[in-house]
């Protein structure tokens, strides 16, 4: 039953078998499915979009080193540029989603603040009005307060600051982040695109920030693309 289970998934992902096959064995998360970013490596040199869609719905990760080679070096291998498409859009989706989260969690907190200092300066009133303080007292002690106030905020501004612009750097670089893996020191995707000759790829992963200097086996995508005659597409 369990090499049952596993050939029917690579029958689905190679595009043998319907989606609703293959949503089904996902669905079930059979211990014999094996490891998706695997299945992800092999529809991806086969150009299957809707499955390769579903295996990242599922978690497969597009970054995870497989045999020396990646889901983006396999669709570069191939020449399958609709698929190499898919993992980078799919890296830049996540970054528009990790900026929005950033966002809303920011107005979390500054909601969270406002109801705080609203709760604080309630008590402060209720004990000034029941205490003996004279009206001196009272007038300086709320002018330090407000000062005491007005530092603890520019604190947290400057904190939410630095966070949220660490948080959307880490975020920005998601795609560029996979377009310049380099599995094994076998090559980028972009070096394997330049060597195959396929220049709507290499358009493609220069669009996405891949680094024209990362070499492999001593050369760079610039010295294999003079080989495969794609000099003026890098």
């Amino acid at each position: 039953p369990d090499t049952a289970v596993a050939t029917a998934f690579e029958i689905a992902t190679s595009g043998g078998a319907r989606m609703d096959v293959m949503c089904e064995l996902l669905a079930s998360r059979h211990r014999d499915l094996g490891s998706l970013s695997f299945h992800l490596m092999r529809a991806a040199s086969r150009g299957r979009i809707a499955a390769m869609v579903l295996l990242l719905d599922f978690g497969a990760d597009p970054a995870q080193e497989i045999y020396g080679s990646t889901s983006l070096c396999s669709a570069a291998e191939h020449g399958q540029e609709d698929a190499a498409s898919v993992i980078l859009s799919i890296a830049e989706h996540q970054k528009a989603i990790g900026r929005r989260s950033t966002s809303r969690s920011r107005q979390r907190r500054d909601r969270r603040r406002r109801k705080n200092r609203t709760k604080k300066r309630s008590e402060s009133d209720l004990e000034a009005s029941e205490g003996d303080t004279t009206h001196g007292e009272e007038e300086e002690n709320e002018e330090g307060m407000e000062v005491s106030a007005g530092s603890s905020r520019r604190r947290r501004r400057k904190n939410d600051d630095k966070y949220d612009a660490s948080a959307n750097e880490k975020a920005s670089n998601a795609a560029e982040a996979i377009v310049n893996l380099n599995p094994g020191g076998r090559g980028t995707a972009l070096w394997v695109a330049a060597c195959r000759g396929h220049a709507g790829l290499v358009e493609l992963l220069l669009s996405y920030g891949a680094d024209k200097s990362l070499d492999s086996l001593g050369q760079t995508p610039l010295m294999v693309a003079q080989e495969s005659m794609m000099m003026m597409s890098l």
